[in-house]
């Protein structure tokens, strides 16, 4: 048995390592290369953690500078080697660190309450050493099947939170345990209050991760609610406009008669400046109206005819050069909503400017969709509001167009920037197709 427990128990903390590298690749993906495979650099850096840690273990033999070399050769593996968001991974990893932590401290009291007074200290070390590593396999399946995976893009407070909590639950039960110690002179680990104080530490720091879990998932319903709305709403004001169209198009029917007659007159009358005055500002303003466009793609077609139309009833210039393939393999409704927040930006900021502007431009390689839009803007919006934080007063219903534009770009793996130049706020957007 003590050969046993000696083998089982002192390479508890390498194996602790393993086994939260391992969640993490399982949880996300790996980040393939040619050098090395997801096992291999799972070990190499398990024996990197190791032999350092020894060596520091010996001098200094501190808790708190174990937890400091792990969350730091786990910062430095996901950067490595796993292929998702470093925020995302890393708030997986503290979580699932600090439960492991207080799951030791949960086996280590409980043991000590019930078996310390019948077992060698042998058996007790082999059988804690073993129930533990049975739990942290437990909690890695949890933690692997709830890995923090989205599609959009969080507002960095839901991560600060998520990433502190469990951090700050566990040091505020450390500084309890150290107001324990000094009110009474002892630890108070042979306690039933010990045991269930580790208990409830343990269950916050898992409670707190599964509900930043649901709060990612709903945010994401949410954003993807938003965007089918956004479809919906287009959908409803083509309609609208098609069927204004209808009646515009049964209403010239019907006056095309009196209009033939006027031509007519106008014509034999020789008043050939009325003429050209009255086809100058009734009938091209009229036949305006009707301007279509024809980009390859029959929906990005309808949305950039409606919002054409509706810059023009704000007396805002568009131009517009769009080449897009019949199909491409961005889903619809993404690059709809896409466009539809970007020309909602641009047509708002536009209508604030006494000559409002929007130059849009799309096109094409094997690759990628590039995406540009310009709109005029006297000021810089980015030095006065860089978050670019919505001005209206019904802020719960407005605001969301650039998180959808970014959880987007996000989506299919993009590129954003945007900046201000010459009067001009500009928006960049790359896709990868």
């Amino acid at each position: 048995m003590e050969i046993l427990s000696i083998i089982v128990s002192w390479p508890e903390d390498v194996i602790t390592f393993f086994v939260l590298l391992v969640t993490l690749v399982s949880a996300y993906s790996f980040k393939e290369n040619k050098y090395i495979n997801k096992w291999a650099s799972i070990i190499l850096f398990t024996i990197i953690f190791a032999i350092p840690f020894n060596v520091f273990d010996v001098f200094y033999d501190e808790f708190n500078l174990y937890l400091i070399m792990l969350i730091g050769c786990g910062l430095l593996y996901a950067l490595l080697f796993v292929n998702y968001d470093l925020k995302n991974v890393m708030t997986t990893f503290v979580s699932c660190l600090f439960t492991f932590v207080s799951i030791k401290g949960c086996i280590g009291i409980l043991f000590s309450l019930m078996l310390s007074s019948y077992v060698s200290q042998y058996s007790f070390n082999f059988f804690s050493a073993l129930l533990y590593y049975l739990a942290i396999i437990a909690v890695s399946a949890f933690y692997k099947r709830h890995a923090l995976k989205s599609t959009s893009v969080q507002p960095y407070s839901y991560w600060f939170f998520m990433f502190l909590a469990p951090v700050l639950i566990y040091t505020a039960d450390r500084l309890q345990i150290l107001s324990y110690f000094s009110i009474w002179g002892s630890y108070r680990v042979q306690s039933f209050y010990g045991l269930l104080q580790e208990f409830v530490l343990c269950f916050l720091i898992v409670l707190v991760y599964y509900l930043s879990y649901l709060m990612i998932r709903n945010f994401d319903h949410f954003m993807e609610v938003s965007m089918l709305n956004q479809r919906q709403a287009l959908q409803l004001e083509h309609l609208e406009r098609s069927a204004a169209l209808v009646e515009q198009l049964h209403r010239d029917k019907h006056e095309m008669k009196n209009l033939f007659f006027y031509l007519q007159a106008e014509l034999q009358l020789k008043k050939y400046d009325d003429l050209e005055t009255f086809v100058e500002h009734n009938l091209s303003q009229r036949y305006d109206r009707l301007e279509e466009f024809n980009t390859g793609n029959k929906f990005v077609d309808y949305l950039l005819t409606q919002k054409a139309n509706e810059a023009k009833d704000s007396n805002i210039k568009f131009m517009a050069d769009v080449q897009l393939p019949p199909e491409i393999s961005i889903e619809e409704n993404d690059l709809c909503s896409l466009l539809m927040n970007l020309m909602d930006n641009a047509i708002d900021a536009c209508r604030k400017e006494k000559n409002g502007d929007i130059q849009l431009q799309i096109h094409t390689d094997s690759q990628y969709l590039y995406i540009s839009i310009k709109n005029c803007s006297s000021v810089d919006v980015l030095k006065s509001n860089p978050l670019l934080i919505t001005s209206k007063k019904d802020s719960g219903n407005h605001g969301i167009g650039m998180r959808v534009i970014r959880s987007i770009v996000t989506k299919y793996q993009g590129y954003f920037q945007n900046h201000w130049e010459n009067g001009l706020y500009v928006v960049d957007i790359m896709l990868t197709l």
